[in-house]
């Protein structure tokens, strides 16, 4: 199965004191459930892609009303349609001796599809792990800045 997988490596204080590494790897996992809803909230924005008949209701509510899936356009993050990726993806956090790695994972086959594109180039990529991944990039830049600050403090 293809999975698509962001990971982030934090070892630039290698001497950190307890402490200050159970702080980062709380933050850390704070930046990767802020990435996993960064994506589920792309997943549910707003898309400019072709819209499709998905059949009539059957039953409640709107019974009898025509459904319809407006799909990602070219360069967007992918439109939900049964929910099965927003649904796959999930943080790990594993806080080995000397490096902490966060991982996000999508785990449907189609998620590295989805975010590079066909081979063929007959499907066009719908980033959605690397637009997280810049986002959360940033945020450990900042964090681990403000744990240096802290360091140096006492």
């Amino acid at each position: 199965m293809a999975t698509s997988k962001i990971v982030i490596v934090t070892n630039e204080i290698p001497d950190m004191i307890p402490l200050y590494r159970k702080m980062a790897a709380t933050l850390l996992t704070k930046v990767a459930l802020d990435g996993v809803t960064f994506i589920n909230t792309e997943f549910r924005s707003k898309h400019s892609g072709k819209v499709y008949g998905r059949g009539i209701k059957k039953k409640g509510r709107g019974k009898g009303k025509k459904i319809e899936h407006q799909a990602s356009a070219e360069g967007e993050p992918p439109a939900i349609d049964t929910g099965a990726l927003a649904a796959s993806i999930e943080p790990y956090i594993d806080g080995a001796e000397e490096l902490l790695v966060t991982t996000v994972n999508a785990g449907t086959e189609y998620a590295e599809l989805l975010e590079y594109g066909s081979p063929g180039g007959t499907l066009a990529p719908r980033p959605f792990m690397q637009p997280m991944n810049d986002r959360a990039e940033k945020q450990i830049d900042r964090i681990l800045g403000q744990l240096v600050q802290q360091v140096l403090k006492g």
